[in-house]
């Protein structure tokens, strides 16, 4: 090798080395989720959801029901209106909350077994490292955006909806910087469909693992929905006489009464989840049978 290629080699060794500062950042950023003030967070949050979700969606039910009734009320005052529609669905969302609170109280504690068994293999860990990284910066953009929505459209919800969407892109992040607490371990003999099948199981996992999470925030969202509407009478003034906007008032109950619908969430994803293991059992004992064939014919 003559001068000049040695001089131009040490030139991009030189340049190299210094870019390596971009990596070595990254890096850090995803060791600091693993930190044990930071790591501890996950079970914490999801240990305070698991006990007080039931509790959000009650409180929901009883701000929802409170809506319908003043609806029924409102309604009577009018010829036709949908009292018997307003009463119905007050009636329904006990019988629906009395259903997801039991729901919630069987299903949830069958995650955290599920979470914990069926161990899975994989060559690499890196692809974990780059989810991390991924989700920090989809958490700052969360948060920017909620703040400049908010400021942009003069509409306080836009920031309560970035805060949330960041806390939830953080803990994503947190989840995939310990893939072991999901029985996901590293080695380096795992083939590539093992890789798949451990990838997806991580990825099955994680959405158990956020369903206490959303049955404890979705019903803090229909509270903020619904205080105003219990402040909202419908009523429409044409000319010298008023009336009852009943489509807007039926489409409103609707839309709210859909929230009650998340206490079911965790049975539904149980069934998920049975399919989706079973799915991918099949495939794991399909990518095993060319190695159990070699090991028998030995």
């Amino acid at each position: 090798m003559n001068e000049k290629v040695q001089q131009f080699m040490a030139k991009v060794d030189f340049v190299t080395e210094k870019c390596n500062i971009v990596p070595e950042f990254m890096d850090y950023a995803v060791d600091f989720m693993k930190k044990p003030v930071i790591s501890c967070i996950p079970a914490l949050i999801n240990k305070i959801t698991s006990k007080f979700s039931f509790v959000t969606i009650a409180l929901f039910a009883v701000f929802y029901i409170v809506y319908c009734l003043k609806n029924m009320v409102i309604s009577f005052f009018f010829e036709s209106g949908p009292s018997g529609m307003a009463f119905g669905l007050a009636v329904a969302a006990v019988v629906i909350t009395l259903l997801s609170i039991y729901v919630i109280y069987k299903t949830m504690g069958i995650f955290d077994s599920i979470i914990a068994s069926s161990r899975c293999r994989i060559s690499s860990l890196n692809i974990f490292s780059i989810m991390v990284l991924f989700f920090q910066v989809m958490a700052i953009v969360s948060f920017i955006g909620g703040i400049y929505m908010a400021f942009n459209f003069k509409y306080f919800l836009f920031l309560v909806y970035g805060v949330i969407g960041a806390i939830f892109f953080f803990l994503l992040a947190l989840y995939n910087s310990v893939p072991e607490e999901f029985a996901v371990v590293q080695d380096e003999n795992a083939s590539a469909g093992e890789d798949f099948t451990a990838i997806t199981t991580f990825a099955i996992k994680v959405s158990l693992r956020l369903i206490p999470i959303i049955i404890f925030v979705v019903p803090i969202i229909g509270i903020v929905n619904c205080i105003p509407e219990i402040f909202t009478s419908y009523v429409q003034s044409s000319g010298d006489s008023n009336y009852l906007d009943i489509g807007s008032m039926i489409a409103s109950m609707t839309m709210l009464g859909g929230f009650l619908l998340v206490g079911l969430i965790p049975l539904i994803a149980y069934i998920y989840y049975l399919i989706s293991y079973v799915s991918l059992d099949i495939i794991r004992a399909l990518l095993s049978l060319p190695q159990k064939l070699d090991e028998l014919k030995k």
